[in-house]
């Protein structure tokens, strides 16, 4: 009997350790991922809140802040068009259509230095795009690299196996408890924590 328990402390940790730094991997993602969305959103507020403040000079066209409202509402919403896309051809489409409205704002930008708007200011144009760019980068790696295909396959097919190799532990503890009934608790209760863990996983991610 201790040598079937040792066995299945084994079999257990074998799935307890990758699936608890699974979701530690996952959770530690998510917090960076939110504070990187947040500096993303950050720069273009404070992108578009110069372009609203300085748009009513003379030389400044018209319609300029129109251009810039559109500009950074359509990169909102292919940046989110791109995390969230199912198929690698959708990322690809949204990618494009990203880097084609962050050009857009580069040229906005340019168009208020031509403006004759003051260094320290265009400075900071370029400063909040650079924010742009960089937190927009970060989450596109933070999205395409996620946890390892291998390590999601070796939980998956662990939950499953698991449970089958404990099977004579289990016929062992019909056999020996005082009720028979137990085993079949303990049977279907012990993939149910891993199970839960990988939905918390996969949620984070």
């Amino acid at each position: 009997m201790p040598f079937q328990r040792f066995i299945t402390t084994i079999f257990v940790n074998i799935l307890i350790f990758p699936l608890s730094f699974a979701v530690n991997a996952a959770y530690v993602r998510r917090e960076g991922a939110l504070a990187l969305f947040a500096n993303f959103k950050a720069n273009c507020l404070s992108l578009y809140l110069t372009h609203r403040c300085w748009h009513l000079e003379e030389e400044v066209p018209a319609d300029f802040i129109d251009c810039s409202r559109k500009a950074v509402m359509n990169l909102f919403s292919e940046v989110r068009g791109y995390l969230t896309a199912q198929t690698e051809m959708e990322k690809v489409v949204h990618l494009r259509k990203v880097y084609d409205t962050l050009s857009e704002v580069t040229l906005l930008n340019d168009i208020m230095r031509i403006c004759n708007i003051p260094p320290p200011l265009s400075a900071r144009l370029i400063s909040d795009v650079n924010g742009i760019i960089n937190s927009f980068e970060t989450l596109r790696i933070f999205s395409d690299y996620r946890t390892p295909s291998s390590i999601r396959a070796f939980i998956n097919f662990c939950i499953i196996l698991v449970p089958v190799l404990l099977a004579p532990f289990f016929a062992d503890l019909a056999k020996t408890a005082d009720h028979p009934s137990i085993a079949w608790v303990a049977a279907f209760l012990l993939p149910m924590p891993f199970l839960l863990l990988t939905c918390v996983q996969r949620d984070l991610e």
